[in-house]
């Protein structure tokens, strides 16, 4: 693939131009919806209730427009800004394959995040809001209640609902979030700043802000922040994607086993999560400490900084 168009502009410059991307793909993700609902699906948006999750019409609409909006606003700002932008297209994706030796460990690195997620899910939500007007926080709870009532309602109570949504909400959102925040943010503005560290942070800042969920924004940032770090020692998305994309099916098949059978949650103590977290931190450590010459650290710095 040949250089992009633009590749000799300047990495603040490279920034600007993917958030114009990223703001013409809304632009036209609002454009496509609407002729697609109305000529397609003979749906007009402006009379129809998307809150309405008894309606089957209602949760089917908002998976489709679920779906288009990961394409138009994850996918193809990544897609044009490779074309046009990249000095080098075939590195932006950060694609490549990621050492057998970090998929050994993939597994422990699961089981920390999820657990360590649960736990931050716990605190954030424990936390004094009160110096948000109350009627701010209002409009907080019931747009997180929406998302969070959509979801579940996603999720049905059939396995054929079950396959398609770890396909749309678990493995679409793994790929484009992972192209957007990941393989292309955390690239430009580590270029940007000459500092891997500050584009690894506002990556995560805006990965956990897109999510809109207030009162989940810090297990979202964490994660991100883990992701990031993961990307930047790994020289690798491929990982990555294949965490997001593990944390999404786990969800997913949690609330659709206990619809579908009526599962409980199983928990444990805090003091039990805390000492699986700080067990698991500390033999990955030690792993990833005695494995120095599978470190990405100098080739993924070059890649960012240059």
């Amino acid at each position: 693939m040949k250089n992009g168009l633009l590749h000799h502009t300047k990495p603040w410059e490279k920034v600007l131009y993917f958030f114009s991307f990223f703001f013409l793909s809304i632009i036209l993700y609002s454009i496509f919806t609407v002729l697609f609902c109305n000529t397609v699906l003979g749906v007009d948006l402006e009379n129809f209730d998307s809150n309405d999750f008894s309606s089957m019409e209602t949760i089917r609409l908002n998976k489709i427009l679920n779906f288009i909006s990961h394409i138009f606003l994850f996918i193809l700002p990544p897609l044009f800004y490779a074309k046009l932008i990249s000095f080098e297209p075939k590195e932006v994706y950060l694609f490549r394959p990621a050492h057998k030796f970090y998929w050994m460990i993939f597994p422990l690195g699961l089981i920390f995040l999820t657990i360590l997620n649960g736990l931050l899910f716990e605190w954030n939500h424990s936390l004094d809001f009160s110096f948000i007007s109350d009627e701010f926080q209002e409009t907080l709870v019931y747009e997180q209640a929406v998302r969070e009532k959509a979801i579940y309602a996603y999720v049905g109570t059939t396995w054929k609902s079950y396959f398609v949504n770890l396909f749309l909400i678990a493995l679409i959102p793994a790929i484009g979030e992972e192209l957007t925040f990941r393989g292309v943010l955390q690239h430009l503005i580590g270029k940007a700043t000459s500092n891997v560290y500050v584009g690894i942070v506002i990556s995560a800042l805006l990965f956990a802000l897109i999510h809109f969920q207030p009162f989940n924004i810090i297990p979202i940032f964490v994660l991100g922040l883990a992701y990031g770090f993961i990307v930047m020692y790994t020289g690798s998305i491929l990982i990555t994607i294949a965490l997001h994309f593990a944390n999404n099916f786990i969800s997913i098949t949690m609330m659709h086993l206990t619809r579908y059978y009526g599962w409980e949650e199983y928990s444990t103590s805090v003091f039990i999560d805390l000492a699986i977290v700080l067990a698991a931190f500390v033999l990955i450590f030690y792993i990833l400490k005695n494995k120095p010459e599978l470190s990405k650290w100098n080739e993924v710095k070059g890649i960012y900084l240059r």
